[in-house]
Parts: structure tokens; C-alpha cells; sequence
């Protein structure tokens, strides 16, 4: 994002999970120019020993239907 403050209004948690060498993050955030619409629920997993993206997904996203 352009502006330095965005992330503090966009990202309203973040939630992390480990087991093994599998971390998986859960977060809920927003675009920067709508920071006061509902937040979409992201997830996304990484193997952390082979140091890659296993799985990225936007629960709420109007392109994820």
C-alpha cells in the first residue's frame, strides 16, 4: 500500500498455526480504499522446510465464488 498507516486500519487480526514444519496464517483484511468495508477472511499455508507456498485463498472475495 502507498500510504504507511494503511496496514494498521486494514488488517483487523492475524491468526497463526503450526504443525510440523506446515504454518498456516489466518487473517481477516480490506482493501486500501475501502479500510471501513468488511474485512475477507484470507488464509494461507506454507511449508516452512521447504520454504513454499503451499495454498493461498480469499474466503470472501467476490472473485473466489
Amino acid at each position: 500500500a502507498g500510504r504507511e498507516e494503511y496496514g494498521d486500519n486494514a488488517v483487523g487480526y492475524v491468526e497463526l498455526k503450526r504443525a510440523n514444519s506446515l504454518c498456516t496464517l489466518q487473517c481477516k483484511i480490506c482493501p486500501e480504499h475501502k479500510v471501513r468495508a468488511k474485512h475477507y477472511t484470507v488464509s494461507m499455508t506454507v511449508d516452512e522446510a521447504e520454504e513454499k507456498i503451499v495454498n493461498v485463498e480469499c474466503k470472501d472475495c467476490a472473485a473466489s465464488a
